[in-house]
């Protein structure tokens, strides 16, 4: 009878090893990443473990078996991860205040960029200027028409900056309604609160040196929240312009077609977002104020005072 318990112990656990290994088959790059560093928690604490902080709730992991020298564990539940600053680095994503689940058998990623993360997970800022091995690329002008005429055509918005307590200045942006229309008029009515909300008094929440500043959640003011004027979400328009130089402005996202009002304003050349991110608009003015705004950020994004947009509309 021992013995017997014994083989059923076994096959059991037999049995939790595949169904672990098949649920790995699965998954995406990102969650290997992820699983990685929840394995190296759990040997350091073999317990349930919530990896995640605050209420972004990334991945939960139990341990299913204890007898073997290495710890199996069970891939129970993941959700629809989007801050992935303190994991990948350098990314845009916009967080979700309420998670979708994925079925444990689904086989779609939440991050399908497989090839972007194997070049760039993990990257420091200091690796990346070693790579590079030059200062910053000053600001390029889209190819087509020229700036001015440009401006003629096209609507002219302002923010007005506050860091901590003190003005930093104006940030004067031109949005290209000549090619992306309604990704520009969406921030445009957000800039004026002519639909009743918008941008003013909100913060830029996540700021990277080096790569971008990011607003635009005037609900949450965390990154989770944000609506269009269109209502939530609305989809991706063109990627025709692309992100060529610091002081362009794109649309921020949690997949393709989740656009809402979460921007940001690129602080260096990362072509590597074109095709995924819409860019709608260039700083005309007050680059300094944009350089001023990167100086309060953080490898982590979390900004060292707080950054808010004190007033915004548009030049008329």
């Amino acid at each position: 009878m021992t013995k017997f318990f014994m083989l059923l112990l076994f096959l059991l656990e037999i049995s939790q090893i595949f169904r672990f290994l098949w649920i790995m088959k699965q998954k995406s790059t990102e969650d290997l990443l992820l699983l990685n560093l929840s394995w190296q928690r759990m040997l350091q604490q073999p317990s349930t473990t919530w990896y995640g902080r605050e209420s972004s709730l990334l991945l939960k992991l139990v341990l299913v078996a204890q007898r073997a020298p290495c710890l199996y564990i069970g891939l129970l539940n993941l959700q629809s991860y989007k801050n992935e600053s303190e994991l990948f680095g350098r990314t845009i994503r916009v967080n979700l205040a309420k998670p979708m689940r994925i079925k444990e058998g689904s086989s779609r990623p939440v991050w399908s960029d497989d090839d972007w993360l194997k070049k760039f997970s993990g990257k420091t800022l200091e690796e990346n200027k070693e790579e590079e091995g030059s200062e910053p690329p000053k600001a390029e002008v889209q190819e087509g028409e020229p700036t001015a005429k440009k401006a003629r055509s096209n609507p002219q918005v302002y923010m007005d900056i506050k860091i901590g307590n003190k003005p930093a200045g104006r940030i004067q942006i031109l949005l290209r309604s000549d090619v992306v229309p309604m990704t520009a008029e969406n921030f445009r009515c957000l800039c004026t609160h002519e639909k009743g909300f918008g941008f003013k008094g909100s913060s830029f929440h996540r700021i990277i040196p080096q790569f971008m500043c990011q607003g635009g959640d005037f609900t949450n003011h965390n990154g989770t929240g944000g609506k269009s004027i269109y209502g939530r979400k609305f989809d991706d328009e063109n990627f025709i312009l692309k992100h060529t130089g610091p002081g362009l402005l794109s649309m921020a996202n949690s997949g393709p077609n989740t656009n809402g009002s979460q921007f940001f304003l690129t602080c260096d050349k990362t072509d590597w977002l074109d095709g995924k991110h819409v860019v709608f608009g260039e700083v005309t003015e007050g680059l300094d104020v944009l350089r001023q705004i990167e100086a309060q950020g953080s490898k982590d994004g979390k900004p060292k005072e707080k950054v808010i947009i004190s007033d915004c509309g548009e030049y008329v």
